[in-house]
């Protein structure tokens, strides 16, 4: 068996699996940010950041973050540009936000 047979993807490689997986926990950091800067600025007073922070929906969208971040290194190649690096923020901060809104959906329609 040559060492390229064995390569189930081409270009792939764990380094770059783990680097995507970061940026992908990253961009759903970021999305968490801005939510929480949402609800500090909020003009309803019920809303505060204690009461709306969920720490398990948290985990579980960083989670959500990095798989999406892992599934991008299937696209992305090492050597990364900056613009592949923002692409991958990009894409796990929507990815992400997709996922949650499909699941939060699919959830209402067990109910």
């Amino acid at each position: 068996m040559t060492p390229e047979a064995s390569i189930l993807v081409e270009n792939f490689s764990i380094k770059l699996f783990f680097l995507c997986l970061g940026l992908g926990v990253v961009g759903q950091a970021l999305r968490f940010g801005i939510g929480m800067w949402k609800i500090y600025y909020d003009p309803d007073p019920a809303k505060t950041i204690k009461a709306e922070f969920n720490k398990t929906k948290f985990i579980i969208s960083l989670v959500l973050g990095g798989t999406v971040g892992s599934l991008l290194s299937l696209v992305y190649t090492l050597p990364m540009s900056n613009m592949d690096i923002f692409g991958c923020i990009a894409g796990a901060y929507g990815g992400a936000d997709f996922l949650e809104g499909l699941l939060k959906k699919r959830a209402a329609e067990i109910k």
